[in-house]
């Protein structure tokens, strides 16, 4: 059992459960999001962490294909997005600025 407390590093799980270098590769650019391999000597708790959030994002709205956001109507749409969001919360926004 893995938690937050263990200090294996990625590359150790990843031997420990033999994964070969593209299995590596594809987990940590794809789920984790890592721009590289540094990210093999580093305790694997954290490396976890997002592999989890990406399968939980992945799993949010049933029926997805993607966590990611895909704005039907052009980028413009996810400005909007968040300019709605953020004022629910007491944004306030300048304009042509």
């Amino acid at each position: 059992s893995l938690d937050s407390e263990t200090e294996v590093t990625m590359s150790e799980l990843y031997d420990q459960f033999k994964l070969n270098t593209n299995t590596q590769e594809f987990i940590g650019q794809v789920l984790a999001l890592k721009p590289d391999r540094r990210y093999m000597n580093e305790v694997a708790h954290e490396t976890l962490e997002k592999i989890r959030l990406y399968a939980k994002s992945h799993a949010f709205y049933d029926g997805s294909k993607s966590p990611y956001l895909y704005p039907h109507y052009g980028l413009g749409s996810l400005a909007e997005a968040f300019a709605r969001k953020a004022a629910i919360y007491g944004a306030t926004f300048v304009l042509n600025q």
